[in-house]
């Protein structure tokens, strides 16, 4: 990915390379007509080729995904595609080999897209999914940590409720009431923010850990 975006930005610079080798054969070619037109010719040709090839992926998102999916396909975005493709198949799937494939797939893609890109957002916030999916709630929990850590420019201002109250949800099965009660009370009053109305089960919880703090009268 990064190639292809760097050859894109790079395009009009690149113009360089056959100018600066036009002018070190220069003195060479000048006396050497037939070889002057065949290297020219050469370059043209190859250039060309490579301007037509490039414009084609480059015309939509949808040409340069295909593109990315065989010249780069470990780039982060394509692996969090398949994750969520892989996850959105286990969707009545019953608890067979077939759920444990999907499950170790989407845990690999999800795994190599969070070390090649650390910061990613969405990556973070579905390896966390799919590890509730394995009962693994203290793993799950750090990834919807880095997950919220890295949601700012990432995705929308809504996404901090939805990943509050997954967190908090962990922190119950964990037993960390106090974090949960922070995540659900966080996750009401990021919503009423942005002038939306909580959910009632985000009450629900937030009552519960109240409870559950001994602070009866809150609950």
């Amino acid at each position: 990915a990064h190639v292809q975006f760097s050859e894109r930005l790079a395009y009009v610079p690149s113009l360089s390379y056959p100018l600066a080798l036009f002018a070190a054969l220069g003195p060479v070619l000048v006396k050497r007509k037939k070889a002057f037109w065949t290297v020219f010719g050469i370059l043209f040709v190859a250039y060309g080729a490579r301007s037509s090839i490039r414009n084609r992926d480059w015309a939509s998102a949808a040409a340069m995904e295909a593109r990315l999916k065989t010249d780069a396909p470990a780039a982060t975005g394509i692996s969090v595609r398949a994750a969520i493709d892989a996850l959105s198949r286990l969707r009545g799937v019953t608890p067979t080999d077939e759920r444990k494939e999907l499950l170790a797939t989407a845990t690999a893609l999800l795994d190599r897209a969070t070390q090649i890109e650390p910061g990613h957002s969405l990556a973070h916030s579905l390896y966390a999914e799919v590890l509730v999916l394995e009962g693994k709630s203290s793993e799950a929990v750090a990834h919807f940590t880095e997950a919220l850590r890295n949601l700012p420019g990432q995705g929308p201002p809504a996404s901090e409720s939805v990943l509050l109250q997954k967190r908090a949800d962990c922190s119950l099965k964990l037993g960390k009431t106090a974090e949960a009660f922070q995540d659900f009370d966080r996750a009401i009053r990021q919503s009423e923010n942005l002038g939306g109305t909580p959910g009632g089960a985000l009450f629900n919880f937030r009552g519960l850990t109240h409870a559950r703090l001994g602070r009866l009268t809150d609950a």
